[in-house]
């Protein structure tokens, strides 16, 4: 179950219940990561146009986050760049949330959080057919499965699931996408789904990848 803030809002001394603010959580864990003030829904947030993220404005928004730091991150948009200063969820590690400005994020005035990072209350769905936090229902009703993808393994497998991600070998090598291809064939024999309906995207590093689909929920792929 999802574990229970203890943060405190300083604007308690005016008058602030504990009842009236709206905790939220890591979608990957279950940690509480952030607390946002009174009548401050999660889903009533602005967005950013740029990648979906939801926009946390100190000067509109009460809130408080809860982060360890990550890393430093340059981003290409469109003819520009973005320097991004990521924060990771305490418990699991996961990135959660960016500044674009560097600082302490109980103190930057714009905090941006990930898309599908936070969620208002934990995944109980997940929880009670015990599907791992690696394999999870995107807002828009697609199913994202992260995968650690090893290349040039002795034969092509699904090797390992684990909370934070489903093991995958491949035989080919992992350049000029060869890797990525021969794991697609694999996951959508194994998922049942045309291959045309699967897509892959690069995650945390060169072996981490998004598995992105729809037509399968988070409990048929886990069983399958």
């Amino acid at each position: 179950m999802p574990k229970r803030a203890t943060h405190t809002f300083e604007s308690e001394k005016d008058g602030v219940q504990s009842e009236q603010l709206n905790q939220c959580f890591c979608l990957c864990c279950g940690e509480s990561v952030l607390i946002l003030g009174p009548r401050v829904a999660l889903g009533a947030l602005p967005r950013r146009r740029t990648d979906g993220a939801l926009v946390l404005d100190r000067q509109r928004t009460q809130f408080k986050i809860k982060t360890k730091p990550g890393q430093s991150v340059l981003l290409r948009r469109g003819d520009a760049y973005e320097r991004q200063w990521r924060a990771n969820c305490p418990g699991c590690g996961v990135p959660i949330a960016y500044a674009c400005s560097e600082g302490a994020f109980d103190s930057i005035p714009v905090t941006y959080l990930i898309e599908d990072a936070v969620g208002a209350q934990a995944d109980l769905y997940m929880q009670l057919y015990q599907v791992p936090p690696c394999i999870q229902t995107a807002a828009d009703g697609s199913l994202r499965i992260a995968l650690l993808l090893r290349c040039e393994e002795p034969k092509k497998a699904v090797t390992h699931i684990s909370n934070g991600e489903v093991g995958v070998s491949v035989v080919a090598p992992a350049r000029e996408g060869l890797g990525n291809a021969e794991a697609l064939d694999l996951l959508a024999k194994v998922l049942g789904k045309e291959r045309r309906g699967l897509s892959l995207s690069r995650g945390w590093d060169q072996q981490s990848k998004f598995l992105t689909l729809s037509g399968v929920s988070a409990q048929d792929a886990f069983r399958r």
